[in-house]
């Protein structure tokens, strides 16, 4: 469970250096971060728990990423997830996109760049939690009117 405000990113991928220098990296940009080296693995820690940006390897043995970018969906529709891989082609970064990943990061990458595309995600999940609230807000609202208008009439029947 969520322990502290720092942001809180799964990283799926097989490869467990990658997996210990983001750990590192990202830990000292003030992210917390957990790993999972494979899909089966990511997938348990997200049914038990929340996060705020899923990091996911579109090639891994066992399930692929896109396999496993579905079943995210199925857990948590609102966790973005960014697909990274070190093999790249347009077809794939479309398909991906299309499948409902929130952005397509090619391996190599910079911490630099890394941790602006998490940023922007992080900004634009929240952007979109406070449009869905403002909208729920406002149903709110609307709704009660007529119990108001009820409530006002009531009222002035009573103390007439």
């Amino acid at each position: 469970m969520k322990t502290s405000n720092k942001p809180r990113i799964l990283v799926i991928d097989d490869d467990t250096d990658l997996l210990e220098t983001l750990v590192v990296g990202l830990g000292m940009l003030g992210y917390e971060v957990v790993m999972a080296t494979n899909g089966n693995d990511g997938l348990e820690k997200l049914a038990t728990d929340n996060f705020d940006v899923v990091l996911c390897d579109l090639i891994m043995p066992g399930l692929s990423g896109t396999q496993v970018l579905e079943r995210i969906h199925t857990l948590d529709s609102n966790v973005p997830v960014l697909m990274i891989t070190a093999h790249p082609t347009i077809e794939t970064a479309v398909g991906t996109m299309a499948e409902g990943a929130y952005d397509y990061i090619e391996k190599p990458f910079t911490l630099a760049h890394l941790e602006l595309r998490i940023r922007r995600t992080i900004e634009a999940k929240s952007s979109k939690d406070r449009a869905r609230s403002s909208r729920v807000l406002s149903i709110i609202l609307l709704l009660s009117i007529p119990f108001w208008i009820i409530l006002g009439l009531v009222l002035a029947l009573v103390f007439r």
